[in-house]
């Protein structure tokens, strides 16, 4: 059972990975996420889902590795090895390699996209989404409490049920009372999604209104 609690985990956590920016240029001109961008959007996803991560230097026959590990509360792990190619004696080269086998070992695990940063991309995101996704790239991650993703991720999910419709009146005035807490608590800490979510109960309601004088 908690293997399955941690596949589900894992899946869900990769459902939220956010594309990685491509911030740097390598020394062929390649565009490419640095390891901060994929630092962040790793973590953003995988934490809050009930994931340590960490990486392990070891040698053996075959060369000095980089091991990245994804372990899960449950005591099940997700890990892959990079081999380190430096200079040896020369500290700045050994560096290099361990940033990079950092990088590709958690893009690996993960399976992170990179692109080019795309506001435009936004417009495609649901009004309450849009926000939350611009909540966390602007602010950092360590200063968002475990409370806030959750109620960041539950303003996510409601805006869907919306969208999705709600089958009876009775259904709908349930989860309008749930969301005024929520609305009212995302108002501390990120009004611009709060009012999105305000926004979107008002329209659902005004939208049936109009479908039932419709009807008549």
């Amino acid at each position: 059972m908690e293997n399955n609690t941690a596949i589900q985990d894992y899946i869900a956590a990769q459902c939220d990975l956010s594309v990685a920016i491509k911030n740097a240029t390598g020394f062929v001109n390649n565009d490419y996420a640095d390891l901060n961008e994929v630092v962040r959007v790793v973590k953003e996803a995988f934490q809050v889902r009930n994931f340590l991560i960490n990486h392990i230097e070891y040698s053996n026959e075959h060369g000095d590795f980089l091991s990245t590990i994804f372990e899960h509360t449950s005591g099940k792990t997700w890990e892959t090895s990079v081999r380190l190619v430096y200079k040896q004696g020369d500290m700045q080269s050994l560096g290099s390699a361990i940033t990079y086998a950092r990088r590709y070992g958690l893009s690996q695990l993960a399976g992170v996209i990179s692109g080019d940063k795309d506001d435009d991309g936004e417009a495609s995101l649901n009004p309450v989404a849009r926000e939350c996704k611009r909540y966390k790239a602007e602010v950092p991650f360590k200063d968002i409490t475990h409370a806030q993703r959750n109620l960041l991720e539950r303003a996510e999910v409601t805006e869907n049920w919306l969208i999705n419709g709600v089958k009876t009146q009775e259904k709908f005035d349930e989860g309008f009372d749930k969301a005024k807490t929520m609305i009212t608590q995302l108002n501390d800490f990120a009004k611009p999604v709060a009012n999105e979510l305000a926004v979107a109960f008002t329209n659902h309601k005004l939208a049936k209104e109009n479908n039932e004088r419709e009807e008549v």
